[in-house]
């Protein structure tokens, strides 16, 4: 964050690609609060199914930027877990895709202690076809379901995004809370 809060979304809006982009907290399946872009959309269920092709779950739900490039993916499973078992299913994941994909690239991986709910997260950079993808993977538990989240991007892009998603990250809320 530069000394004026440029890329502080509590101030409503972040610097990202060069533009100031809007921020606001929404509601994801009347499940959490979190703040996000207010311009994002919701995915429509076909263009979840031909993008996430392996993906099958009904609760997901997907917000993306206009051009489709930038996404939001939220997936409530069912079962809760403990926070003090955040990392161990994040290090499972994490474990799984850097078998199933070595061309990977690690980042980083930690605990955020938001303002609701402790996160645990990983961010790596896969390959992808024609650009390379900046992911972001959370993992936070409610009352009722684990949410696996996740965040996407062409890598030139991650560097607007790396401080902004940890913000995020920090700014999920279970509803009611």
């Amino acid at each position: 964050m530069n000394e004026n809060g440029e890329n502080d979304i509590r101030n409503g809006y972040a610097s990202i690609g060069g533009k100031r982009t809007p921020f606001a907290e929404r509601v994801i399946n009347d499940r959490i609060k979190i703040t996000l872009p207010e311009e994002y959309e919701h995915m429509e269920k076909r263009h979840i199914k031909a993008k996430y092709p392996g993906f099958k779950s009904k609760d997901a739900v997907v917000l993306t930027s206009k051009d489709t490039t930038v996404n939001f993916m939220f997936d409530f499973k069912e079962g809760t877990v403990l926070q003090g078992e955040l990392e161990e299913v994040r290090d499972q994941l994490l474990g799984i895709l850097e078998e199933a994909q070595p061309s990977l690239v690690f980042l980083d991986k930690s605990t955020i202690e938001g303002e609701g709910l402790k996160v645990a997260y990983f961010e790596i950079v896969t390959p992808s076809l024609d650009k390379a993808m900046y992911n972001f993977m959370y993992f936070f538990a409610t009352e009722e379901n684990l949410v696996v989240a996740s965040f996407s991007c062409y890598d030139d892009e991650k560097d607007d995004w790396r401080l902004v998603m940890r913000q995020i990250a920090g700014s999920i809320t279970a509803c009611g809370i």
